[in-house]
């Protein structure tokens, strides 16, 4: 597995922040957020194109995803 995109978000616990073509190149990746502070993150594979957005969610039970 390689990096292809490395961000730091300063987020509160139940805000979402929105990930608008986070990559240079159509495809299937995988989205890997985790929290510096807590023991919680998530991941999801999603197929991005130049429309995707892709909505994350940090709860302290972990971090929810959502494509549209």
């Amino acid at each position: 597995m390689r990096v292809v995109n490395r961000a730091d978000r300063s987020l509160e616990g139940g805000e979402t922040t929105a990930l608008s073509y986070p990559l240079d190149e159509p495809g299937e990746y995988r989205i890997q957020i985790t929290a510096q502070e807590a023991n919680v993150g998530g991941e999801t594979t999603v197929f991005v194109d130049e429309s995707t957005v892709i909505h994350a969610t940090l709860d302290l039970d972990g971090v929810s995803f959502e494509t549209r």
